[in-house]
This record gives structure tokens, C-alpha cells and sequence, in this order.
């Protein structure tokens, strides 16, 4: 009877270990793993954030710049050149506005779509204002008579697309 009852404990602890031998096989064992891959994708997640963040913000940085680069304001002042015709500044104001939009050019990958065409839009507007107002001006004007109808017609919009541009790249932050 002692022998039978130790032979029946033994089997009940071996039942007892099958059982959890099998319970850890095929439902501790795959959580782990699906564990161990969520902990994986969240190390990587933070990895890419680690490089995606200084990427978003230099992009932010540059359409910052760009926009602030291609205000009338600083337009003028900056690309202005003495000894220049009516159309020759026209062509190099444009000329400025669309070379540095190029150079920007990759850093939309960094960026939401509906701000990338704001900015977009924004050197489209201001090209567009440089046109309407050279278009306004006699084949003889001068130069500066282009930069003042540039100014005017800057000043009345309530808020050029350039500074909307800004703000949605502010916000992208």
C-alpha cells in the first residue's frame, strides 16, 4: 500500500509536470517571444525616433529659413542690386525664389503634405507677386519702382502665404 501510494504520487507529480512543461511550451514560451518582439519594435521605434526627430527638425529649420528668405522684405533687400533693369531683377527675384525652393527640394520627406503645400503654394504666390507687379509697371520704370509696387502689393494682404507657410511648419513641431 506505501508502494502503490508513492507510485501514485509519482505519477501525479509527473502528470502535474507534463502539464506544466506543456502550458509553458505553448503559452508561456509564445508570449515571451511576442513579447521579446514588441520590446525589439519598440527599441527600433526608438531608434528611428533617435534619427527621425533631428531630420524633422532640420527640414522644419530649412522651410523656416526659406520662407523667411523668400518674404518681400527680405527678398528685396538681399537680391537687390544696383545697375539692374525692371525685368532683369524681376528675372533674378524669380530666378532666387525658385533656386532655393530646389535646394529645399528633399526635405518635404520630413514634413506633412498639407504643409509641404503650403510652402509650395507660398513660392508660387510670391513668384506670382513679383510678376503682377512688374506687369503693372511702363518698359522704362525703375527698379525700385518694382520694389516699392512688390511692397504694395505685399502689404495689402492681410497675411502673405509665406508667414501661413511658417505657421504650419511651426506647428509640424
Amino acid at each position: 500500500m506505501i508502494l502503490s501510494f508513492l507510485a501514485q504520487m509519482v505519477i501525479l507529480f509527473a502528470l502535474i509536470a507534463g502539464v506544466i512543461l506543456l502550458v509553458h511550451r505553448f503559452v508561456v514560451l509564445p508570449f515571451l517571444k511576442n513579447r521579446q518582439d514588441l520590446v525589439h519594435i519598440q527599441q527600433t521605434g526608438t531608434e528611428e525616433q533617435k534619427i527621425l526627430i533631428p531630420l524633422r527638425l532640420q527640414a522644419c529649420e530649412r522651410f523656416i529659413l526659406y520662407l523667411e528668405r523668400i518674404h518681400p522684405n527680405n527678398l528685396l533687400l538681399r537680391v537687390s542690386q544696383p545697375g539692374l533693369s525692371v525685368r532683369e531683377l524681376q528675372a533674378l527675384l524669380i530666378r532666387t525664389i525658385r533656386e532655393e525652393f530646389d535646394y529645399n527640394l528633399s526635405q518635404q520627406l520630413y514634413i506633412s503634405q498639407g504643409t509641404w503645400e503650403l510652402v509650395r503654394n507660398a513660392k508660387e504666390e510670391t513668384i506670382s507677386l513679383v510678376n503682377r507687379a512688374a506687369d503693372k509697371l511702363p518698359g522704362d520704370a525703375a527698379p525700385a519702382d518694382l520694389t516699392r509696387a512688390i511692397l504694395d502689393l505685399a502689404m495689402e494682404r492681410d497675411k502673405l502665404p509665406s508667414a501661413i507657410a511658417i505657421d504650419a511648419v511651426k506647428r509640424e513641431l
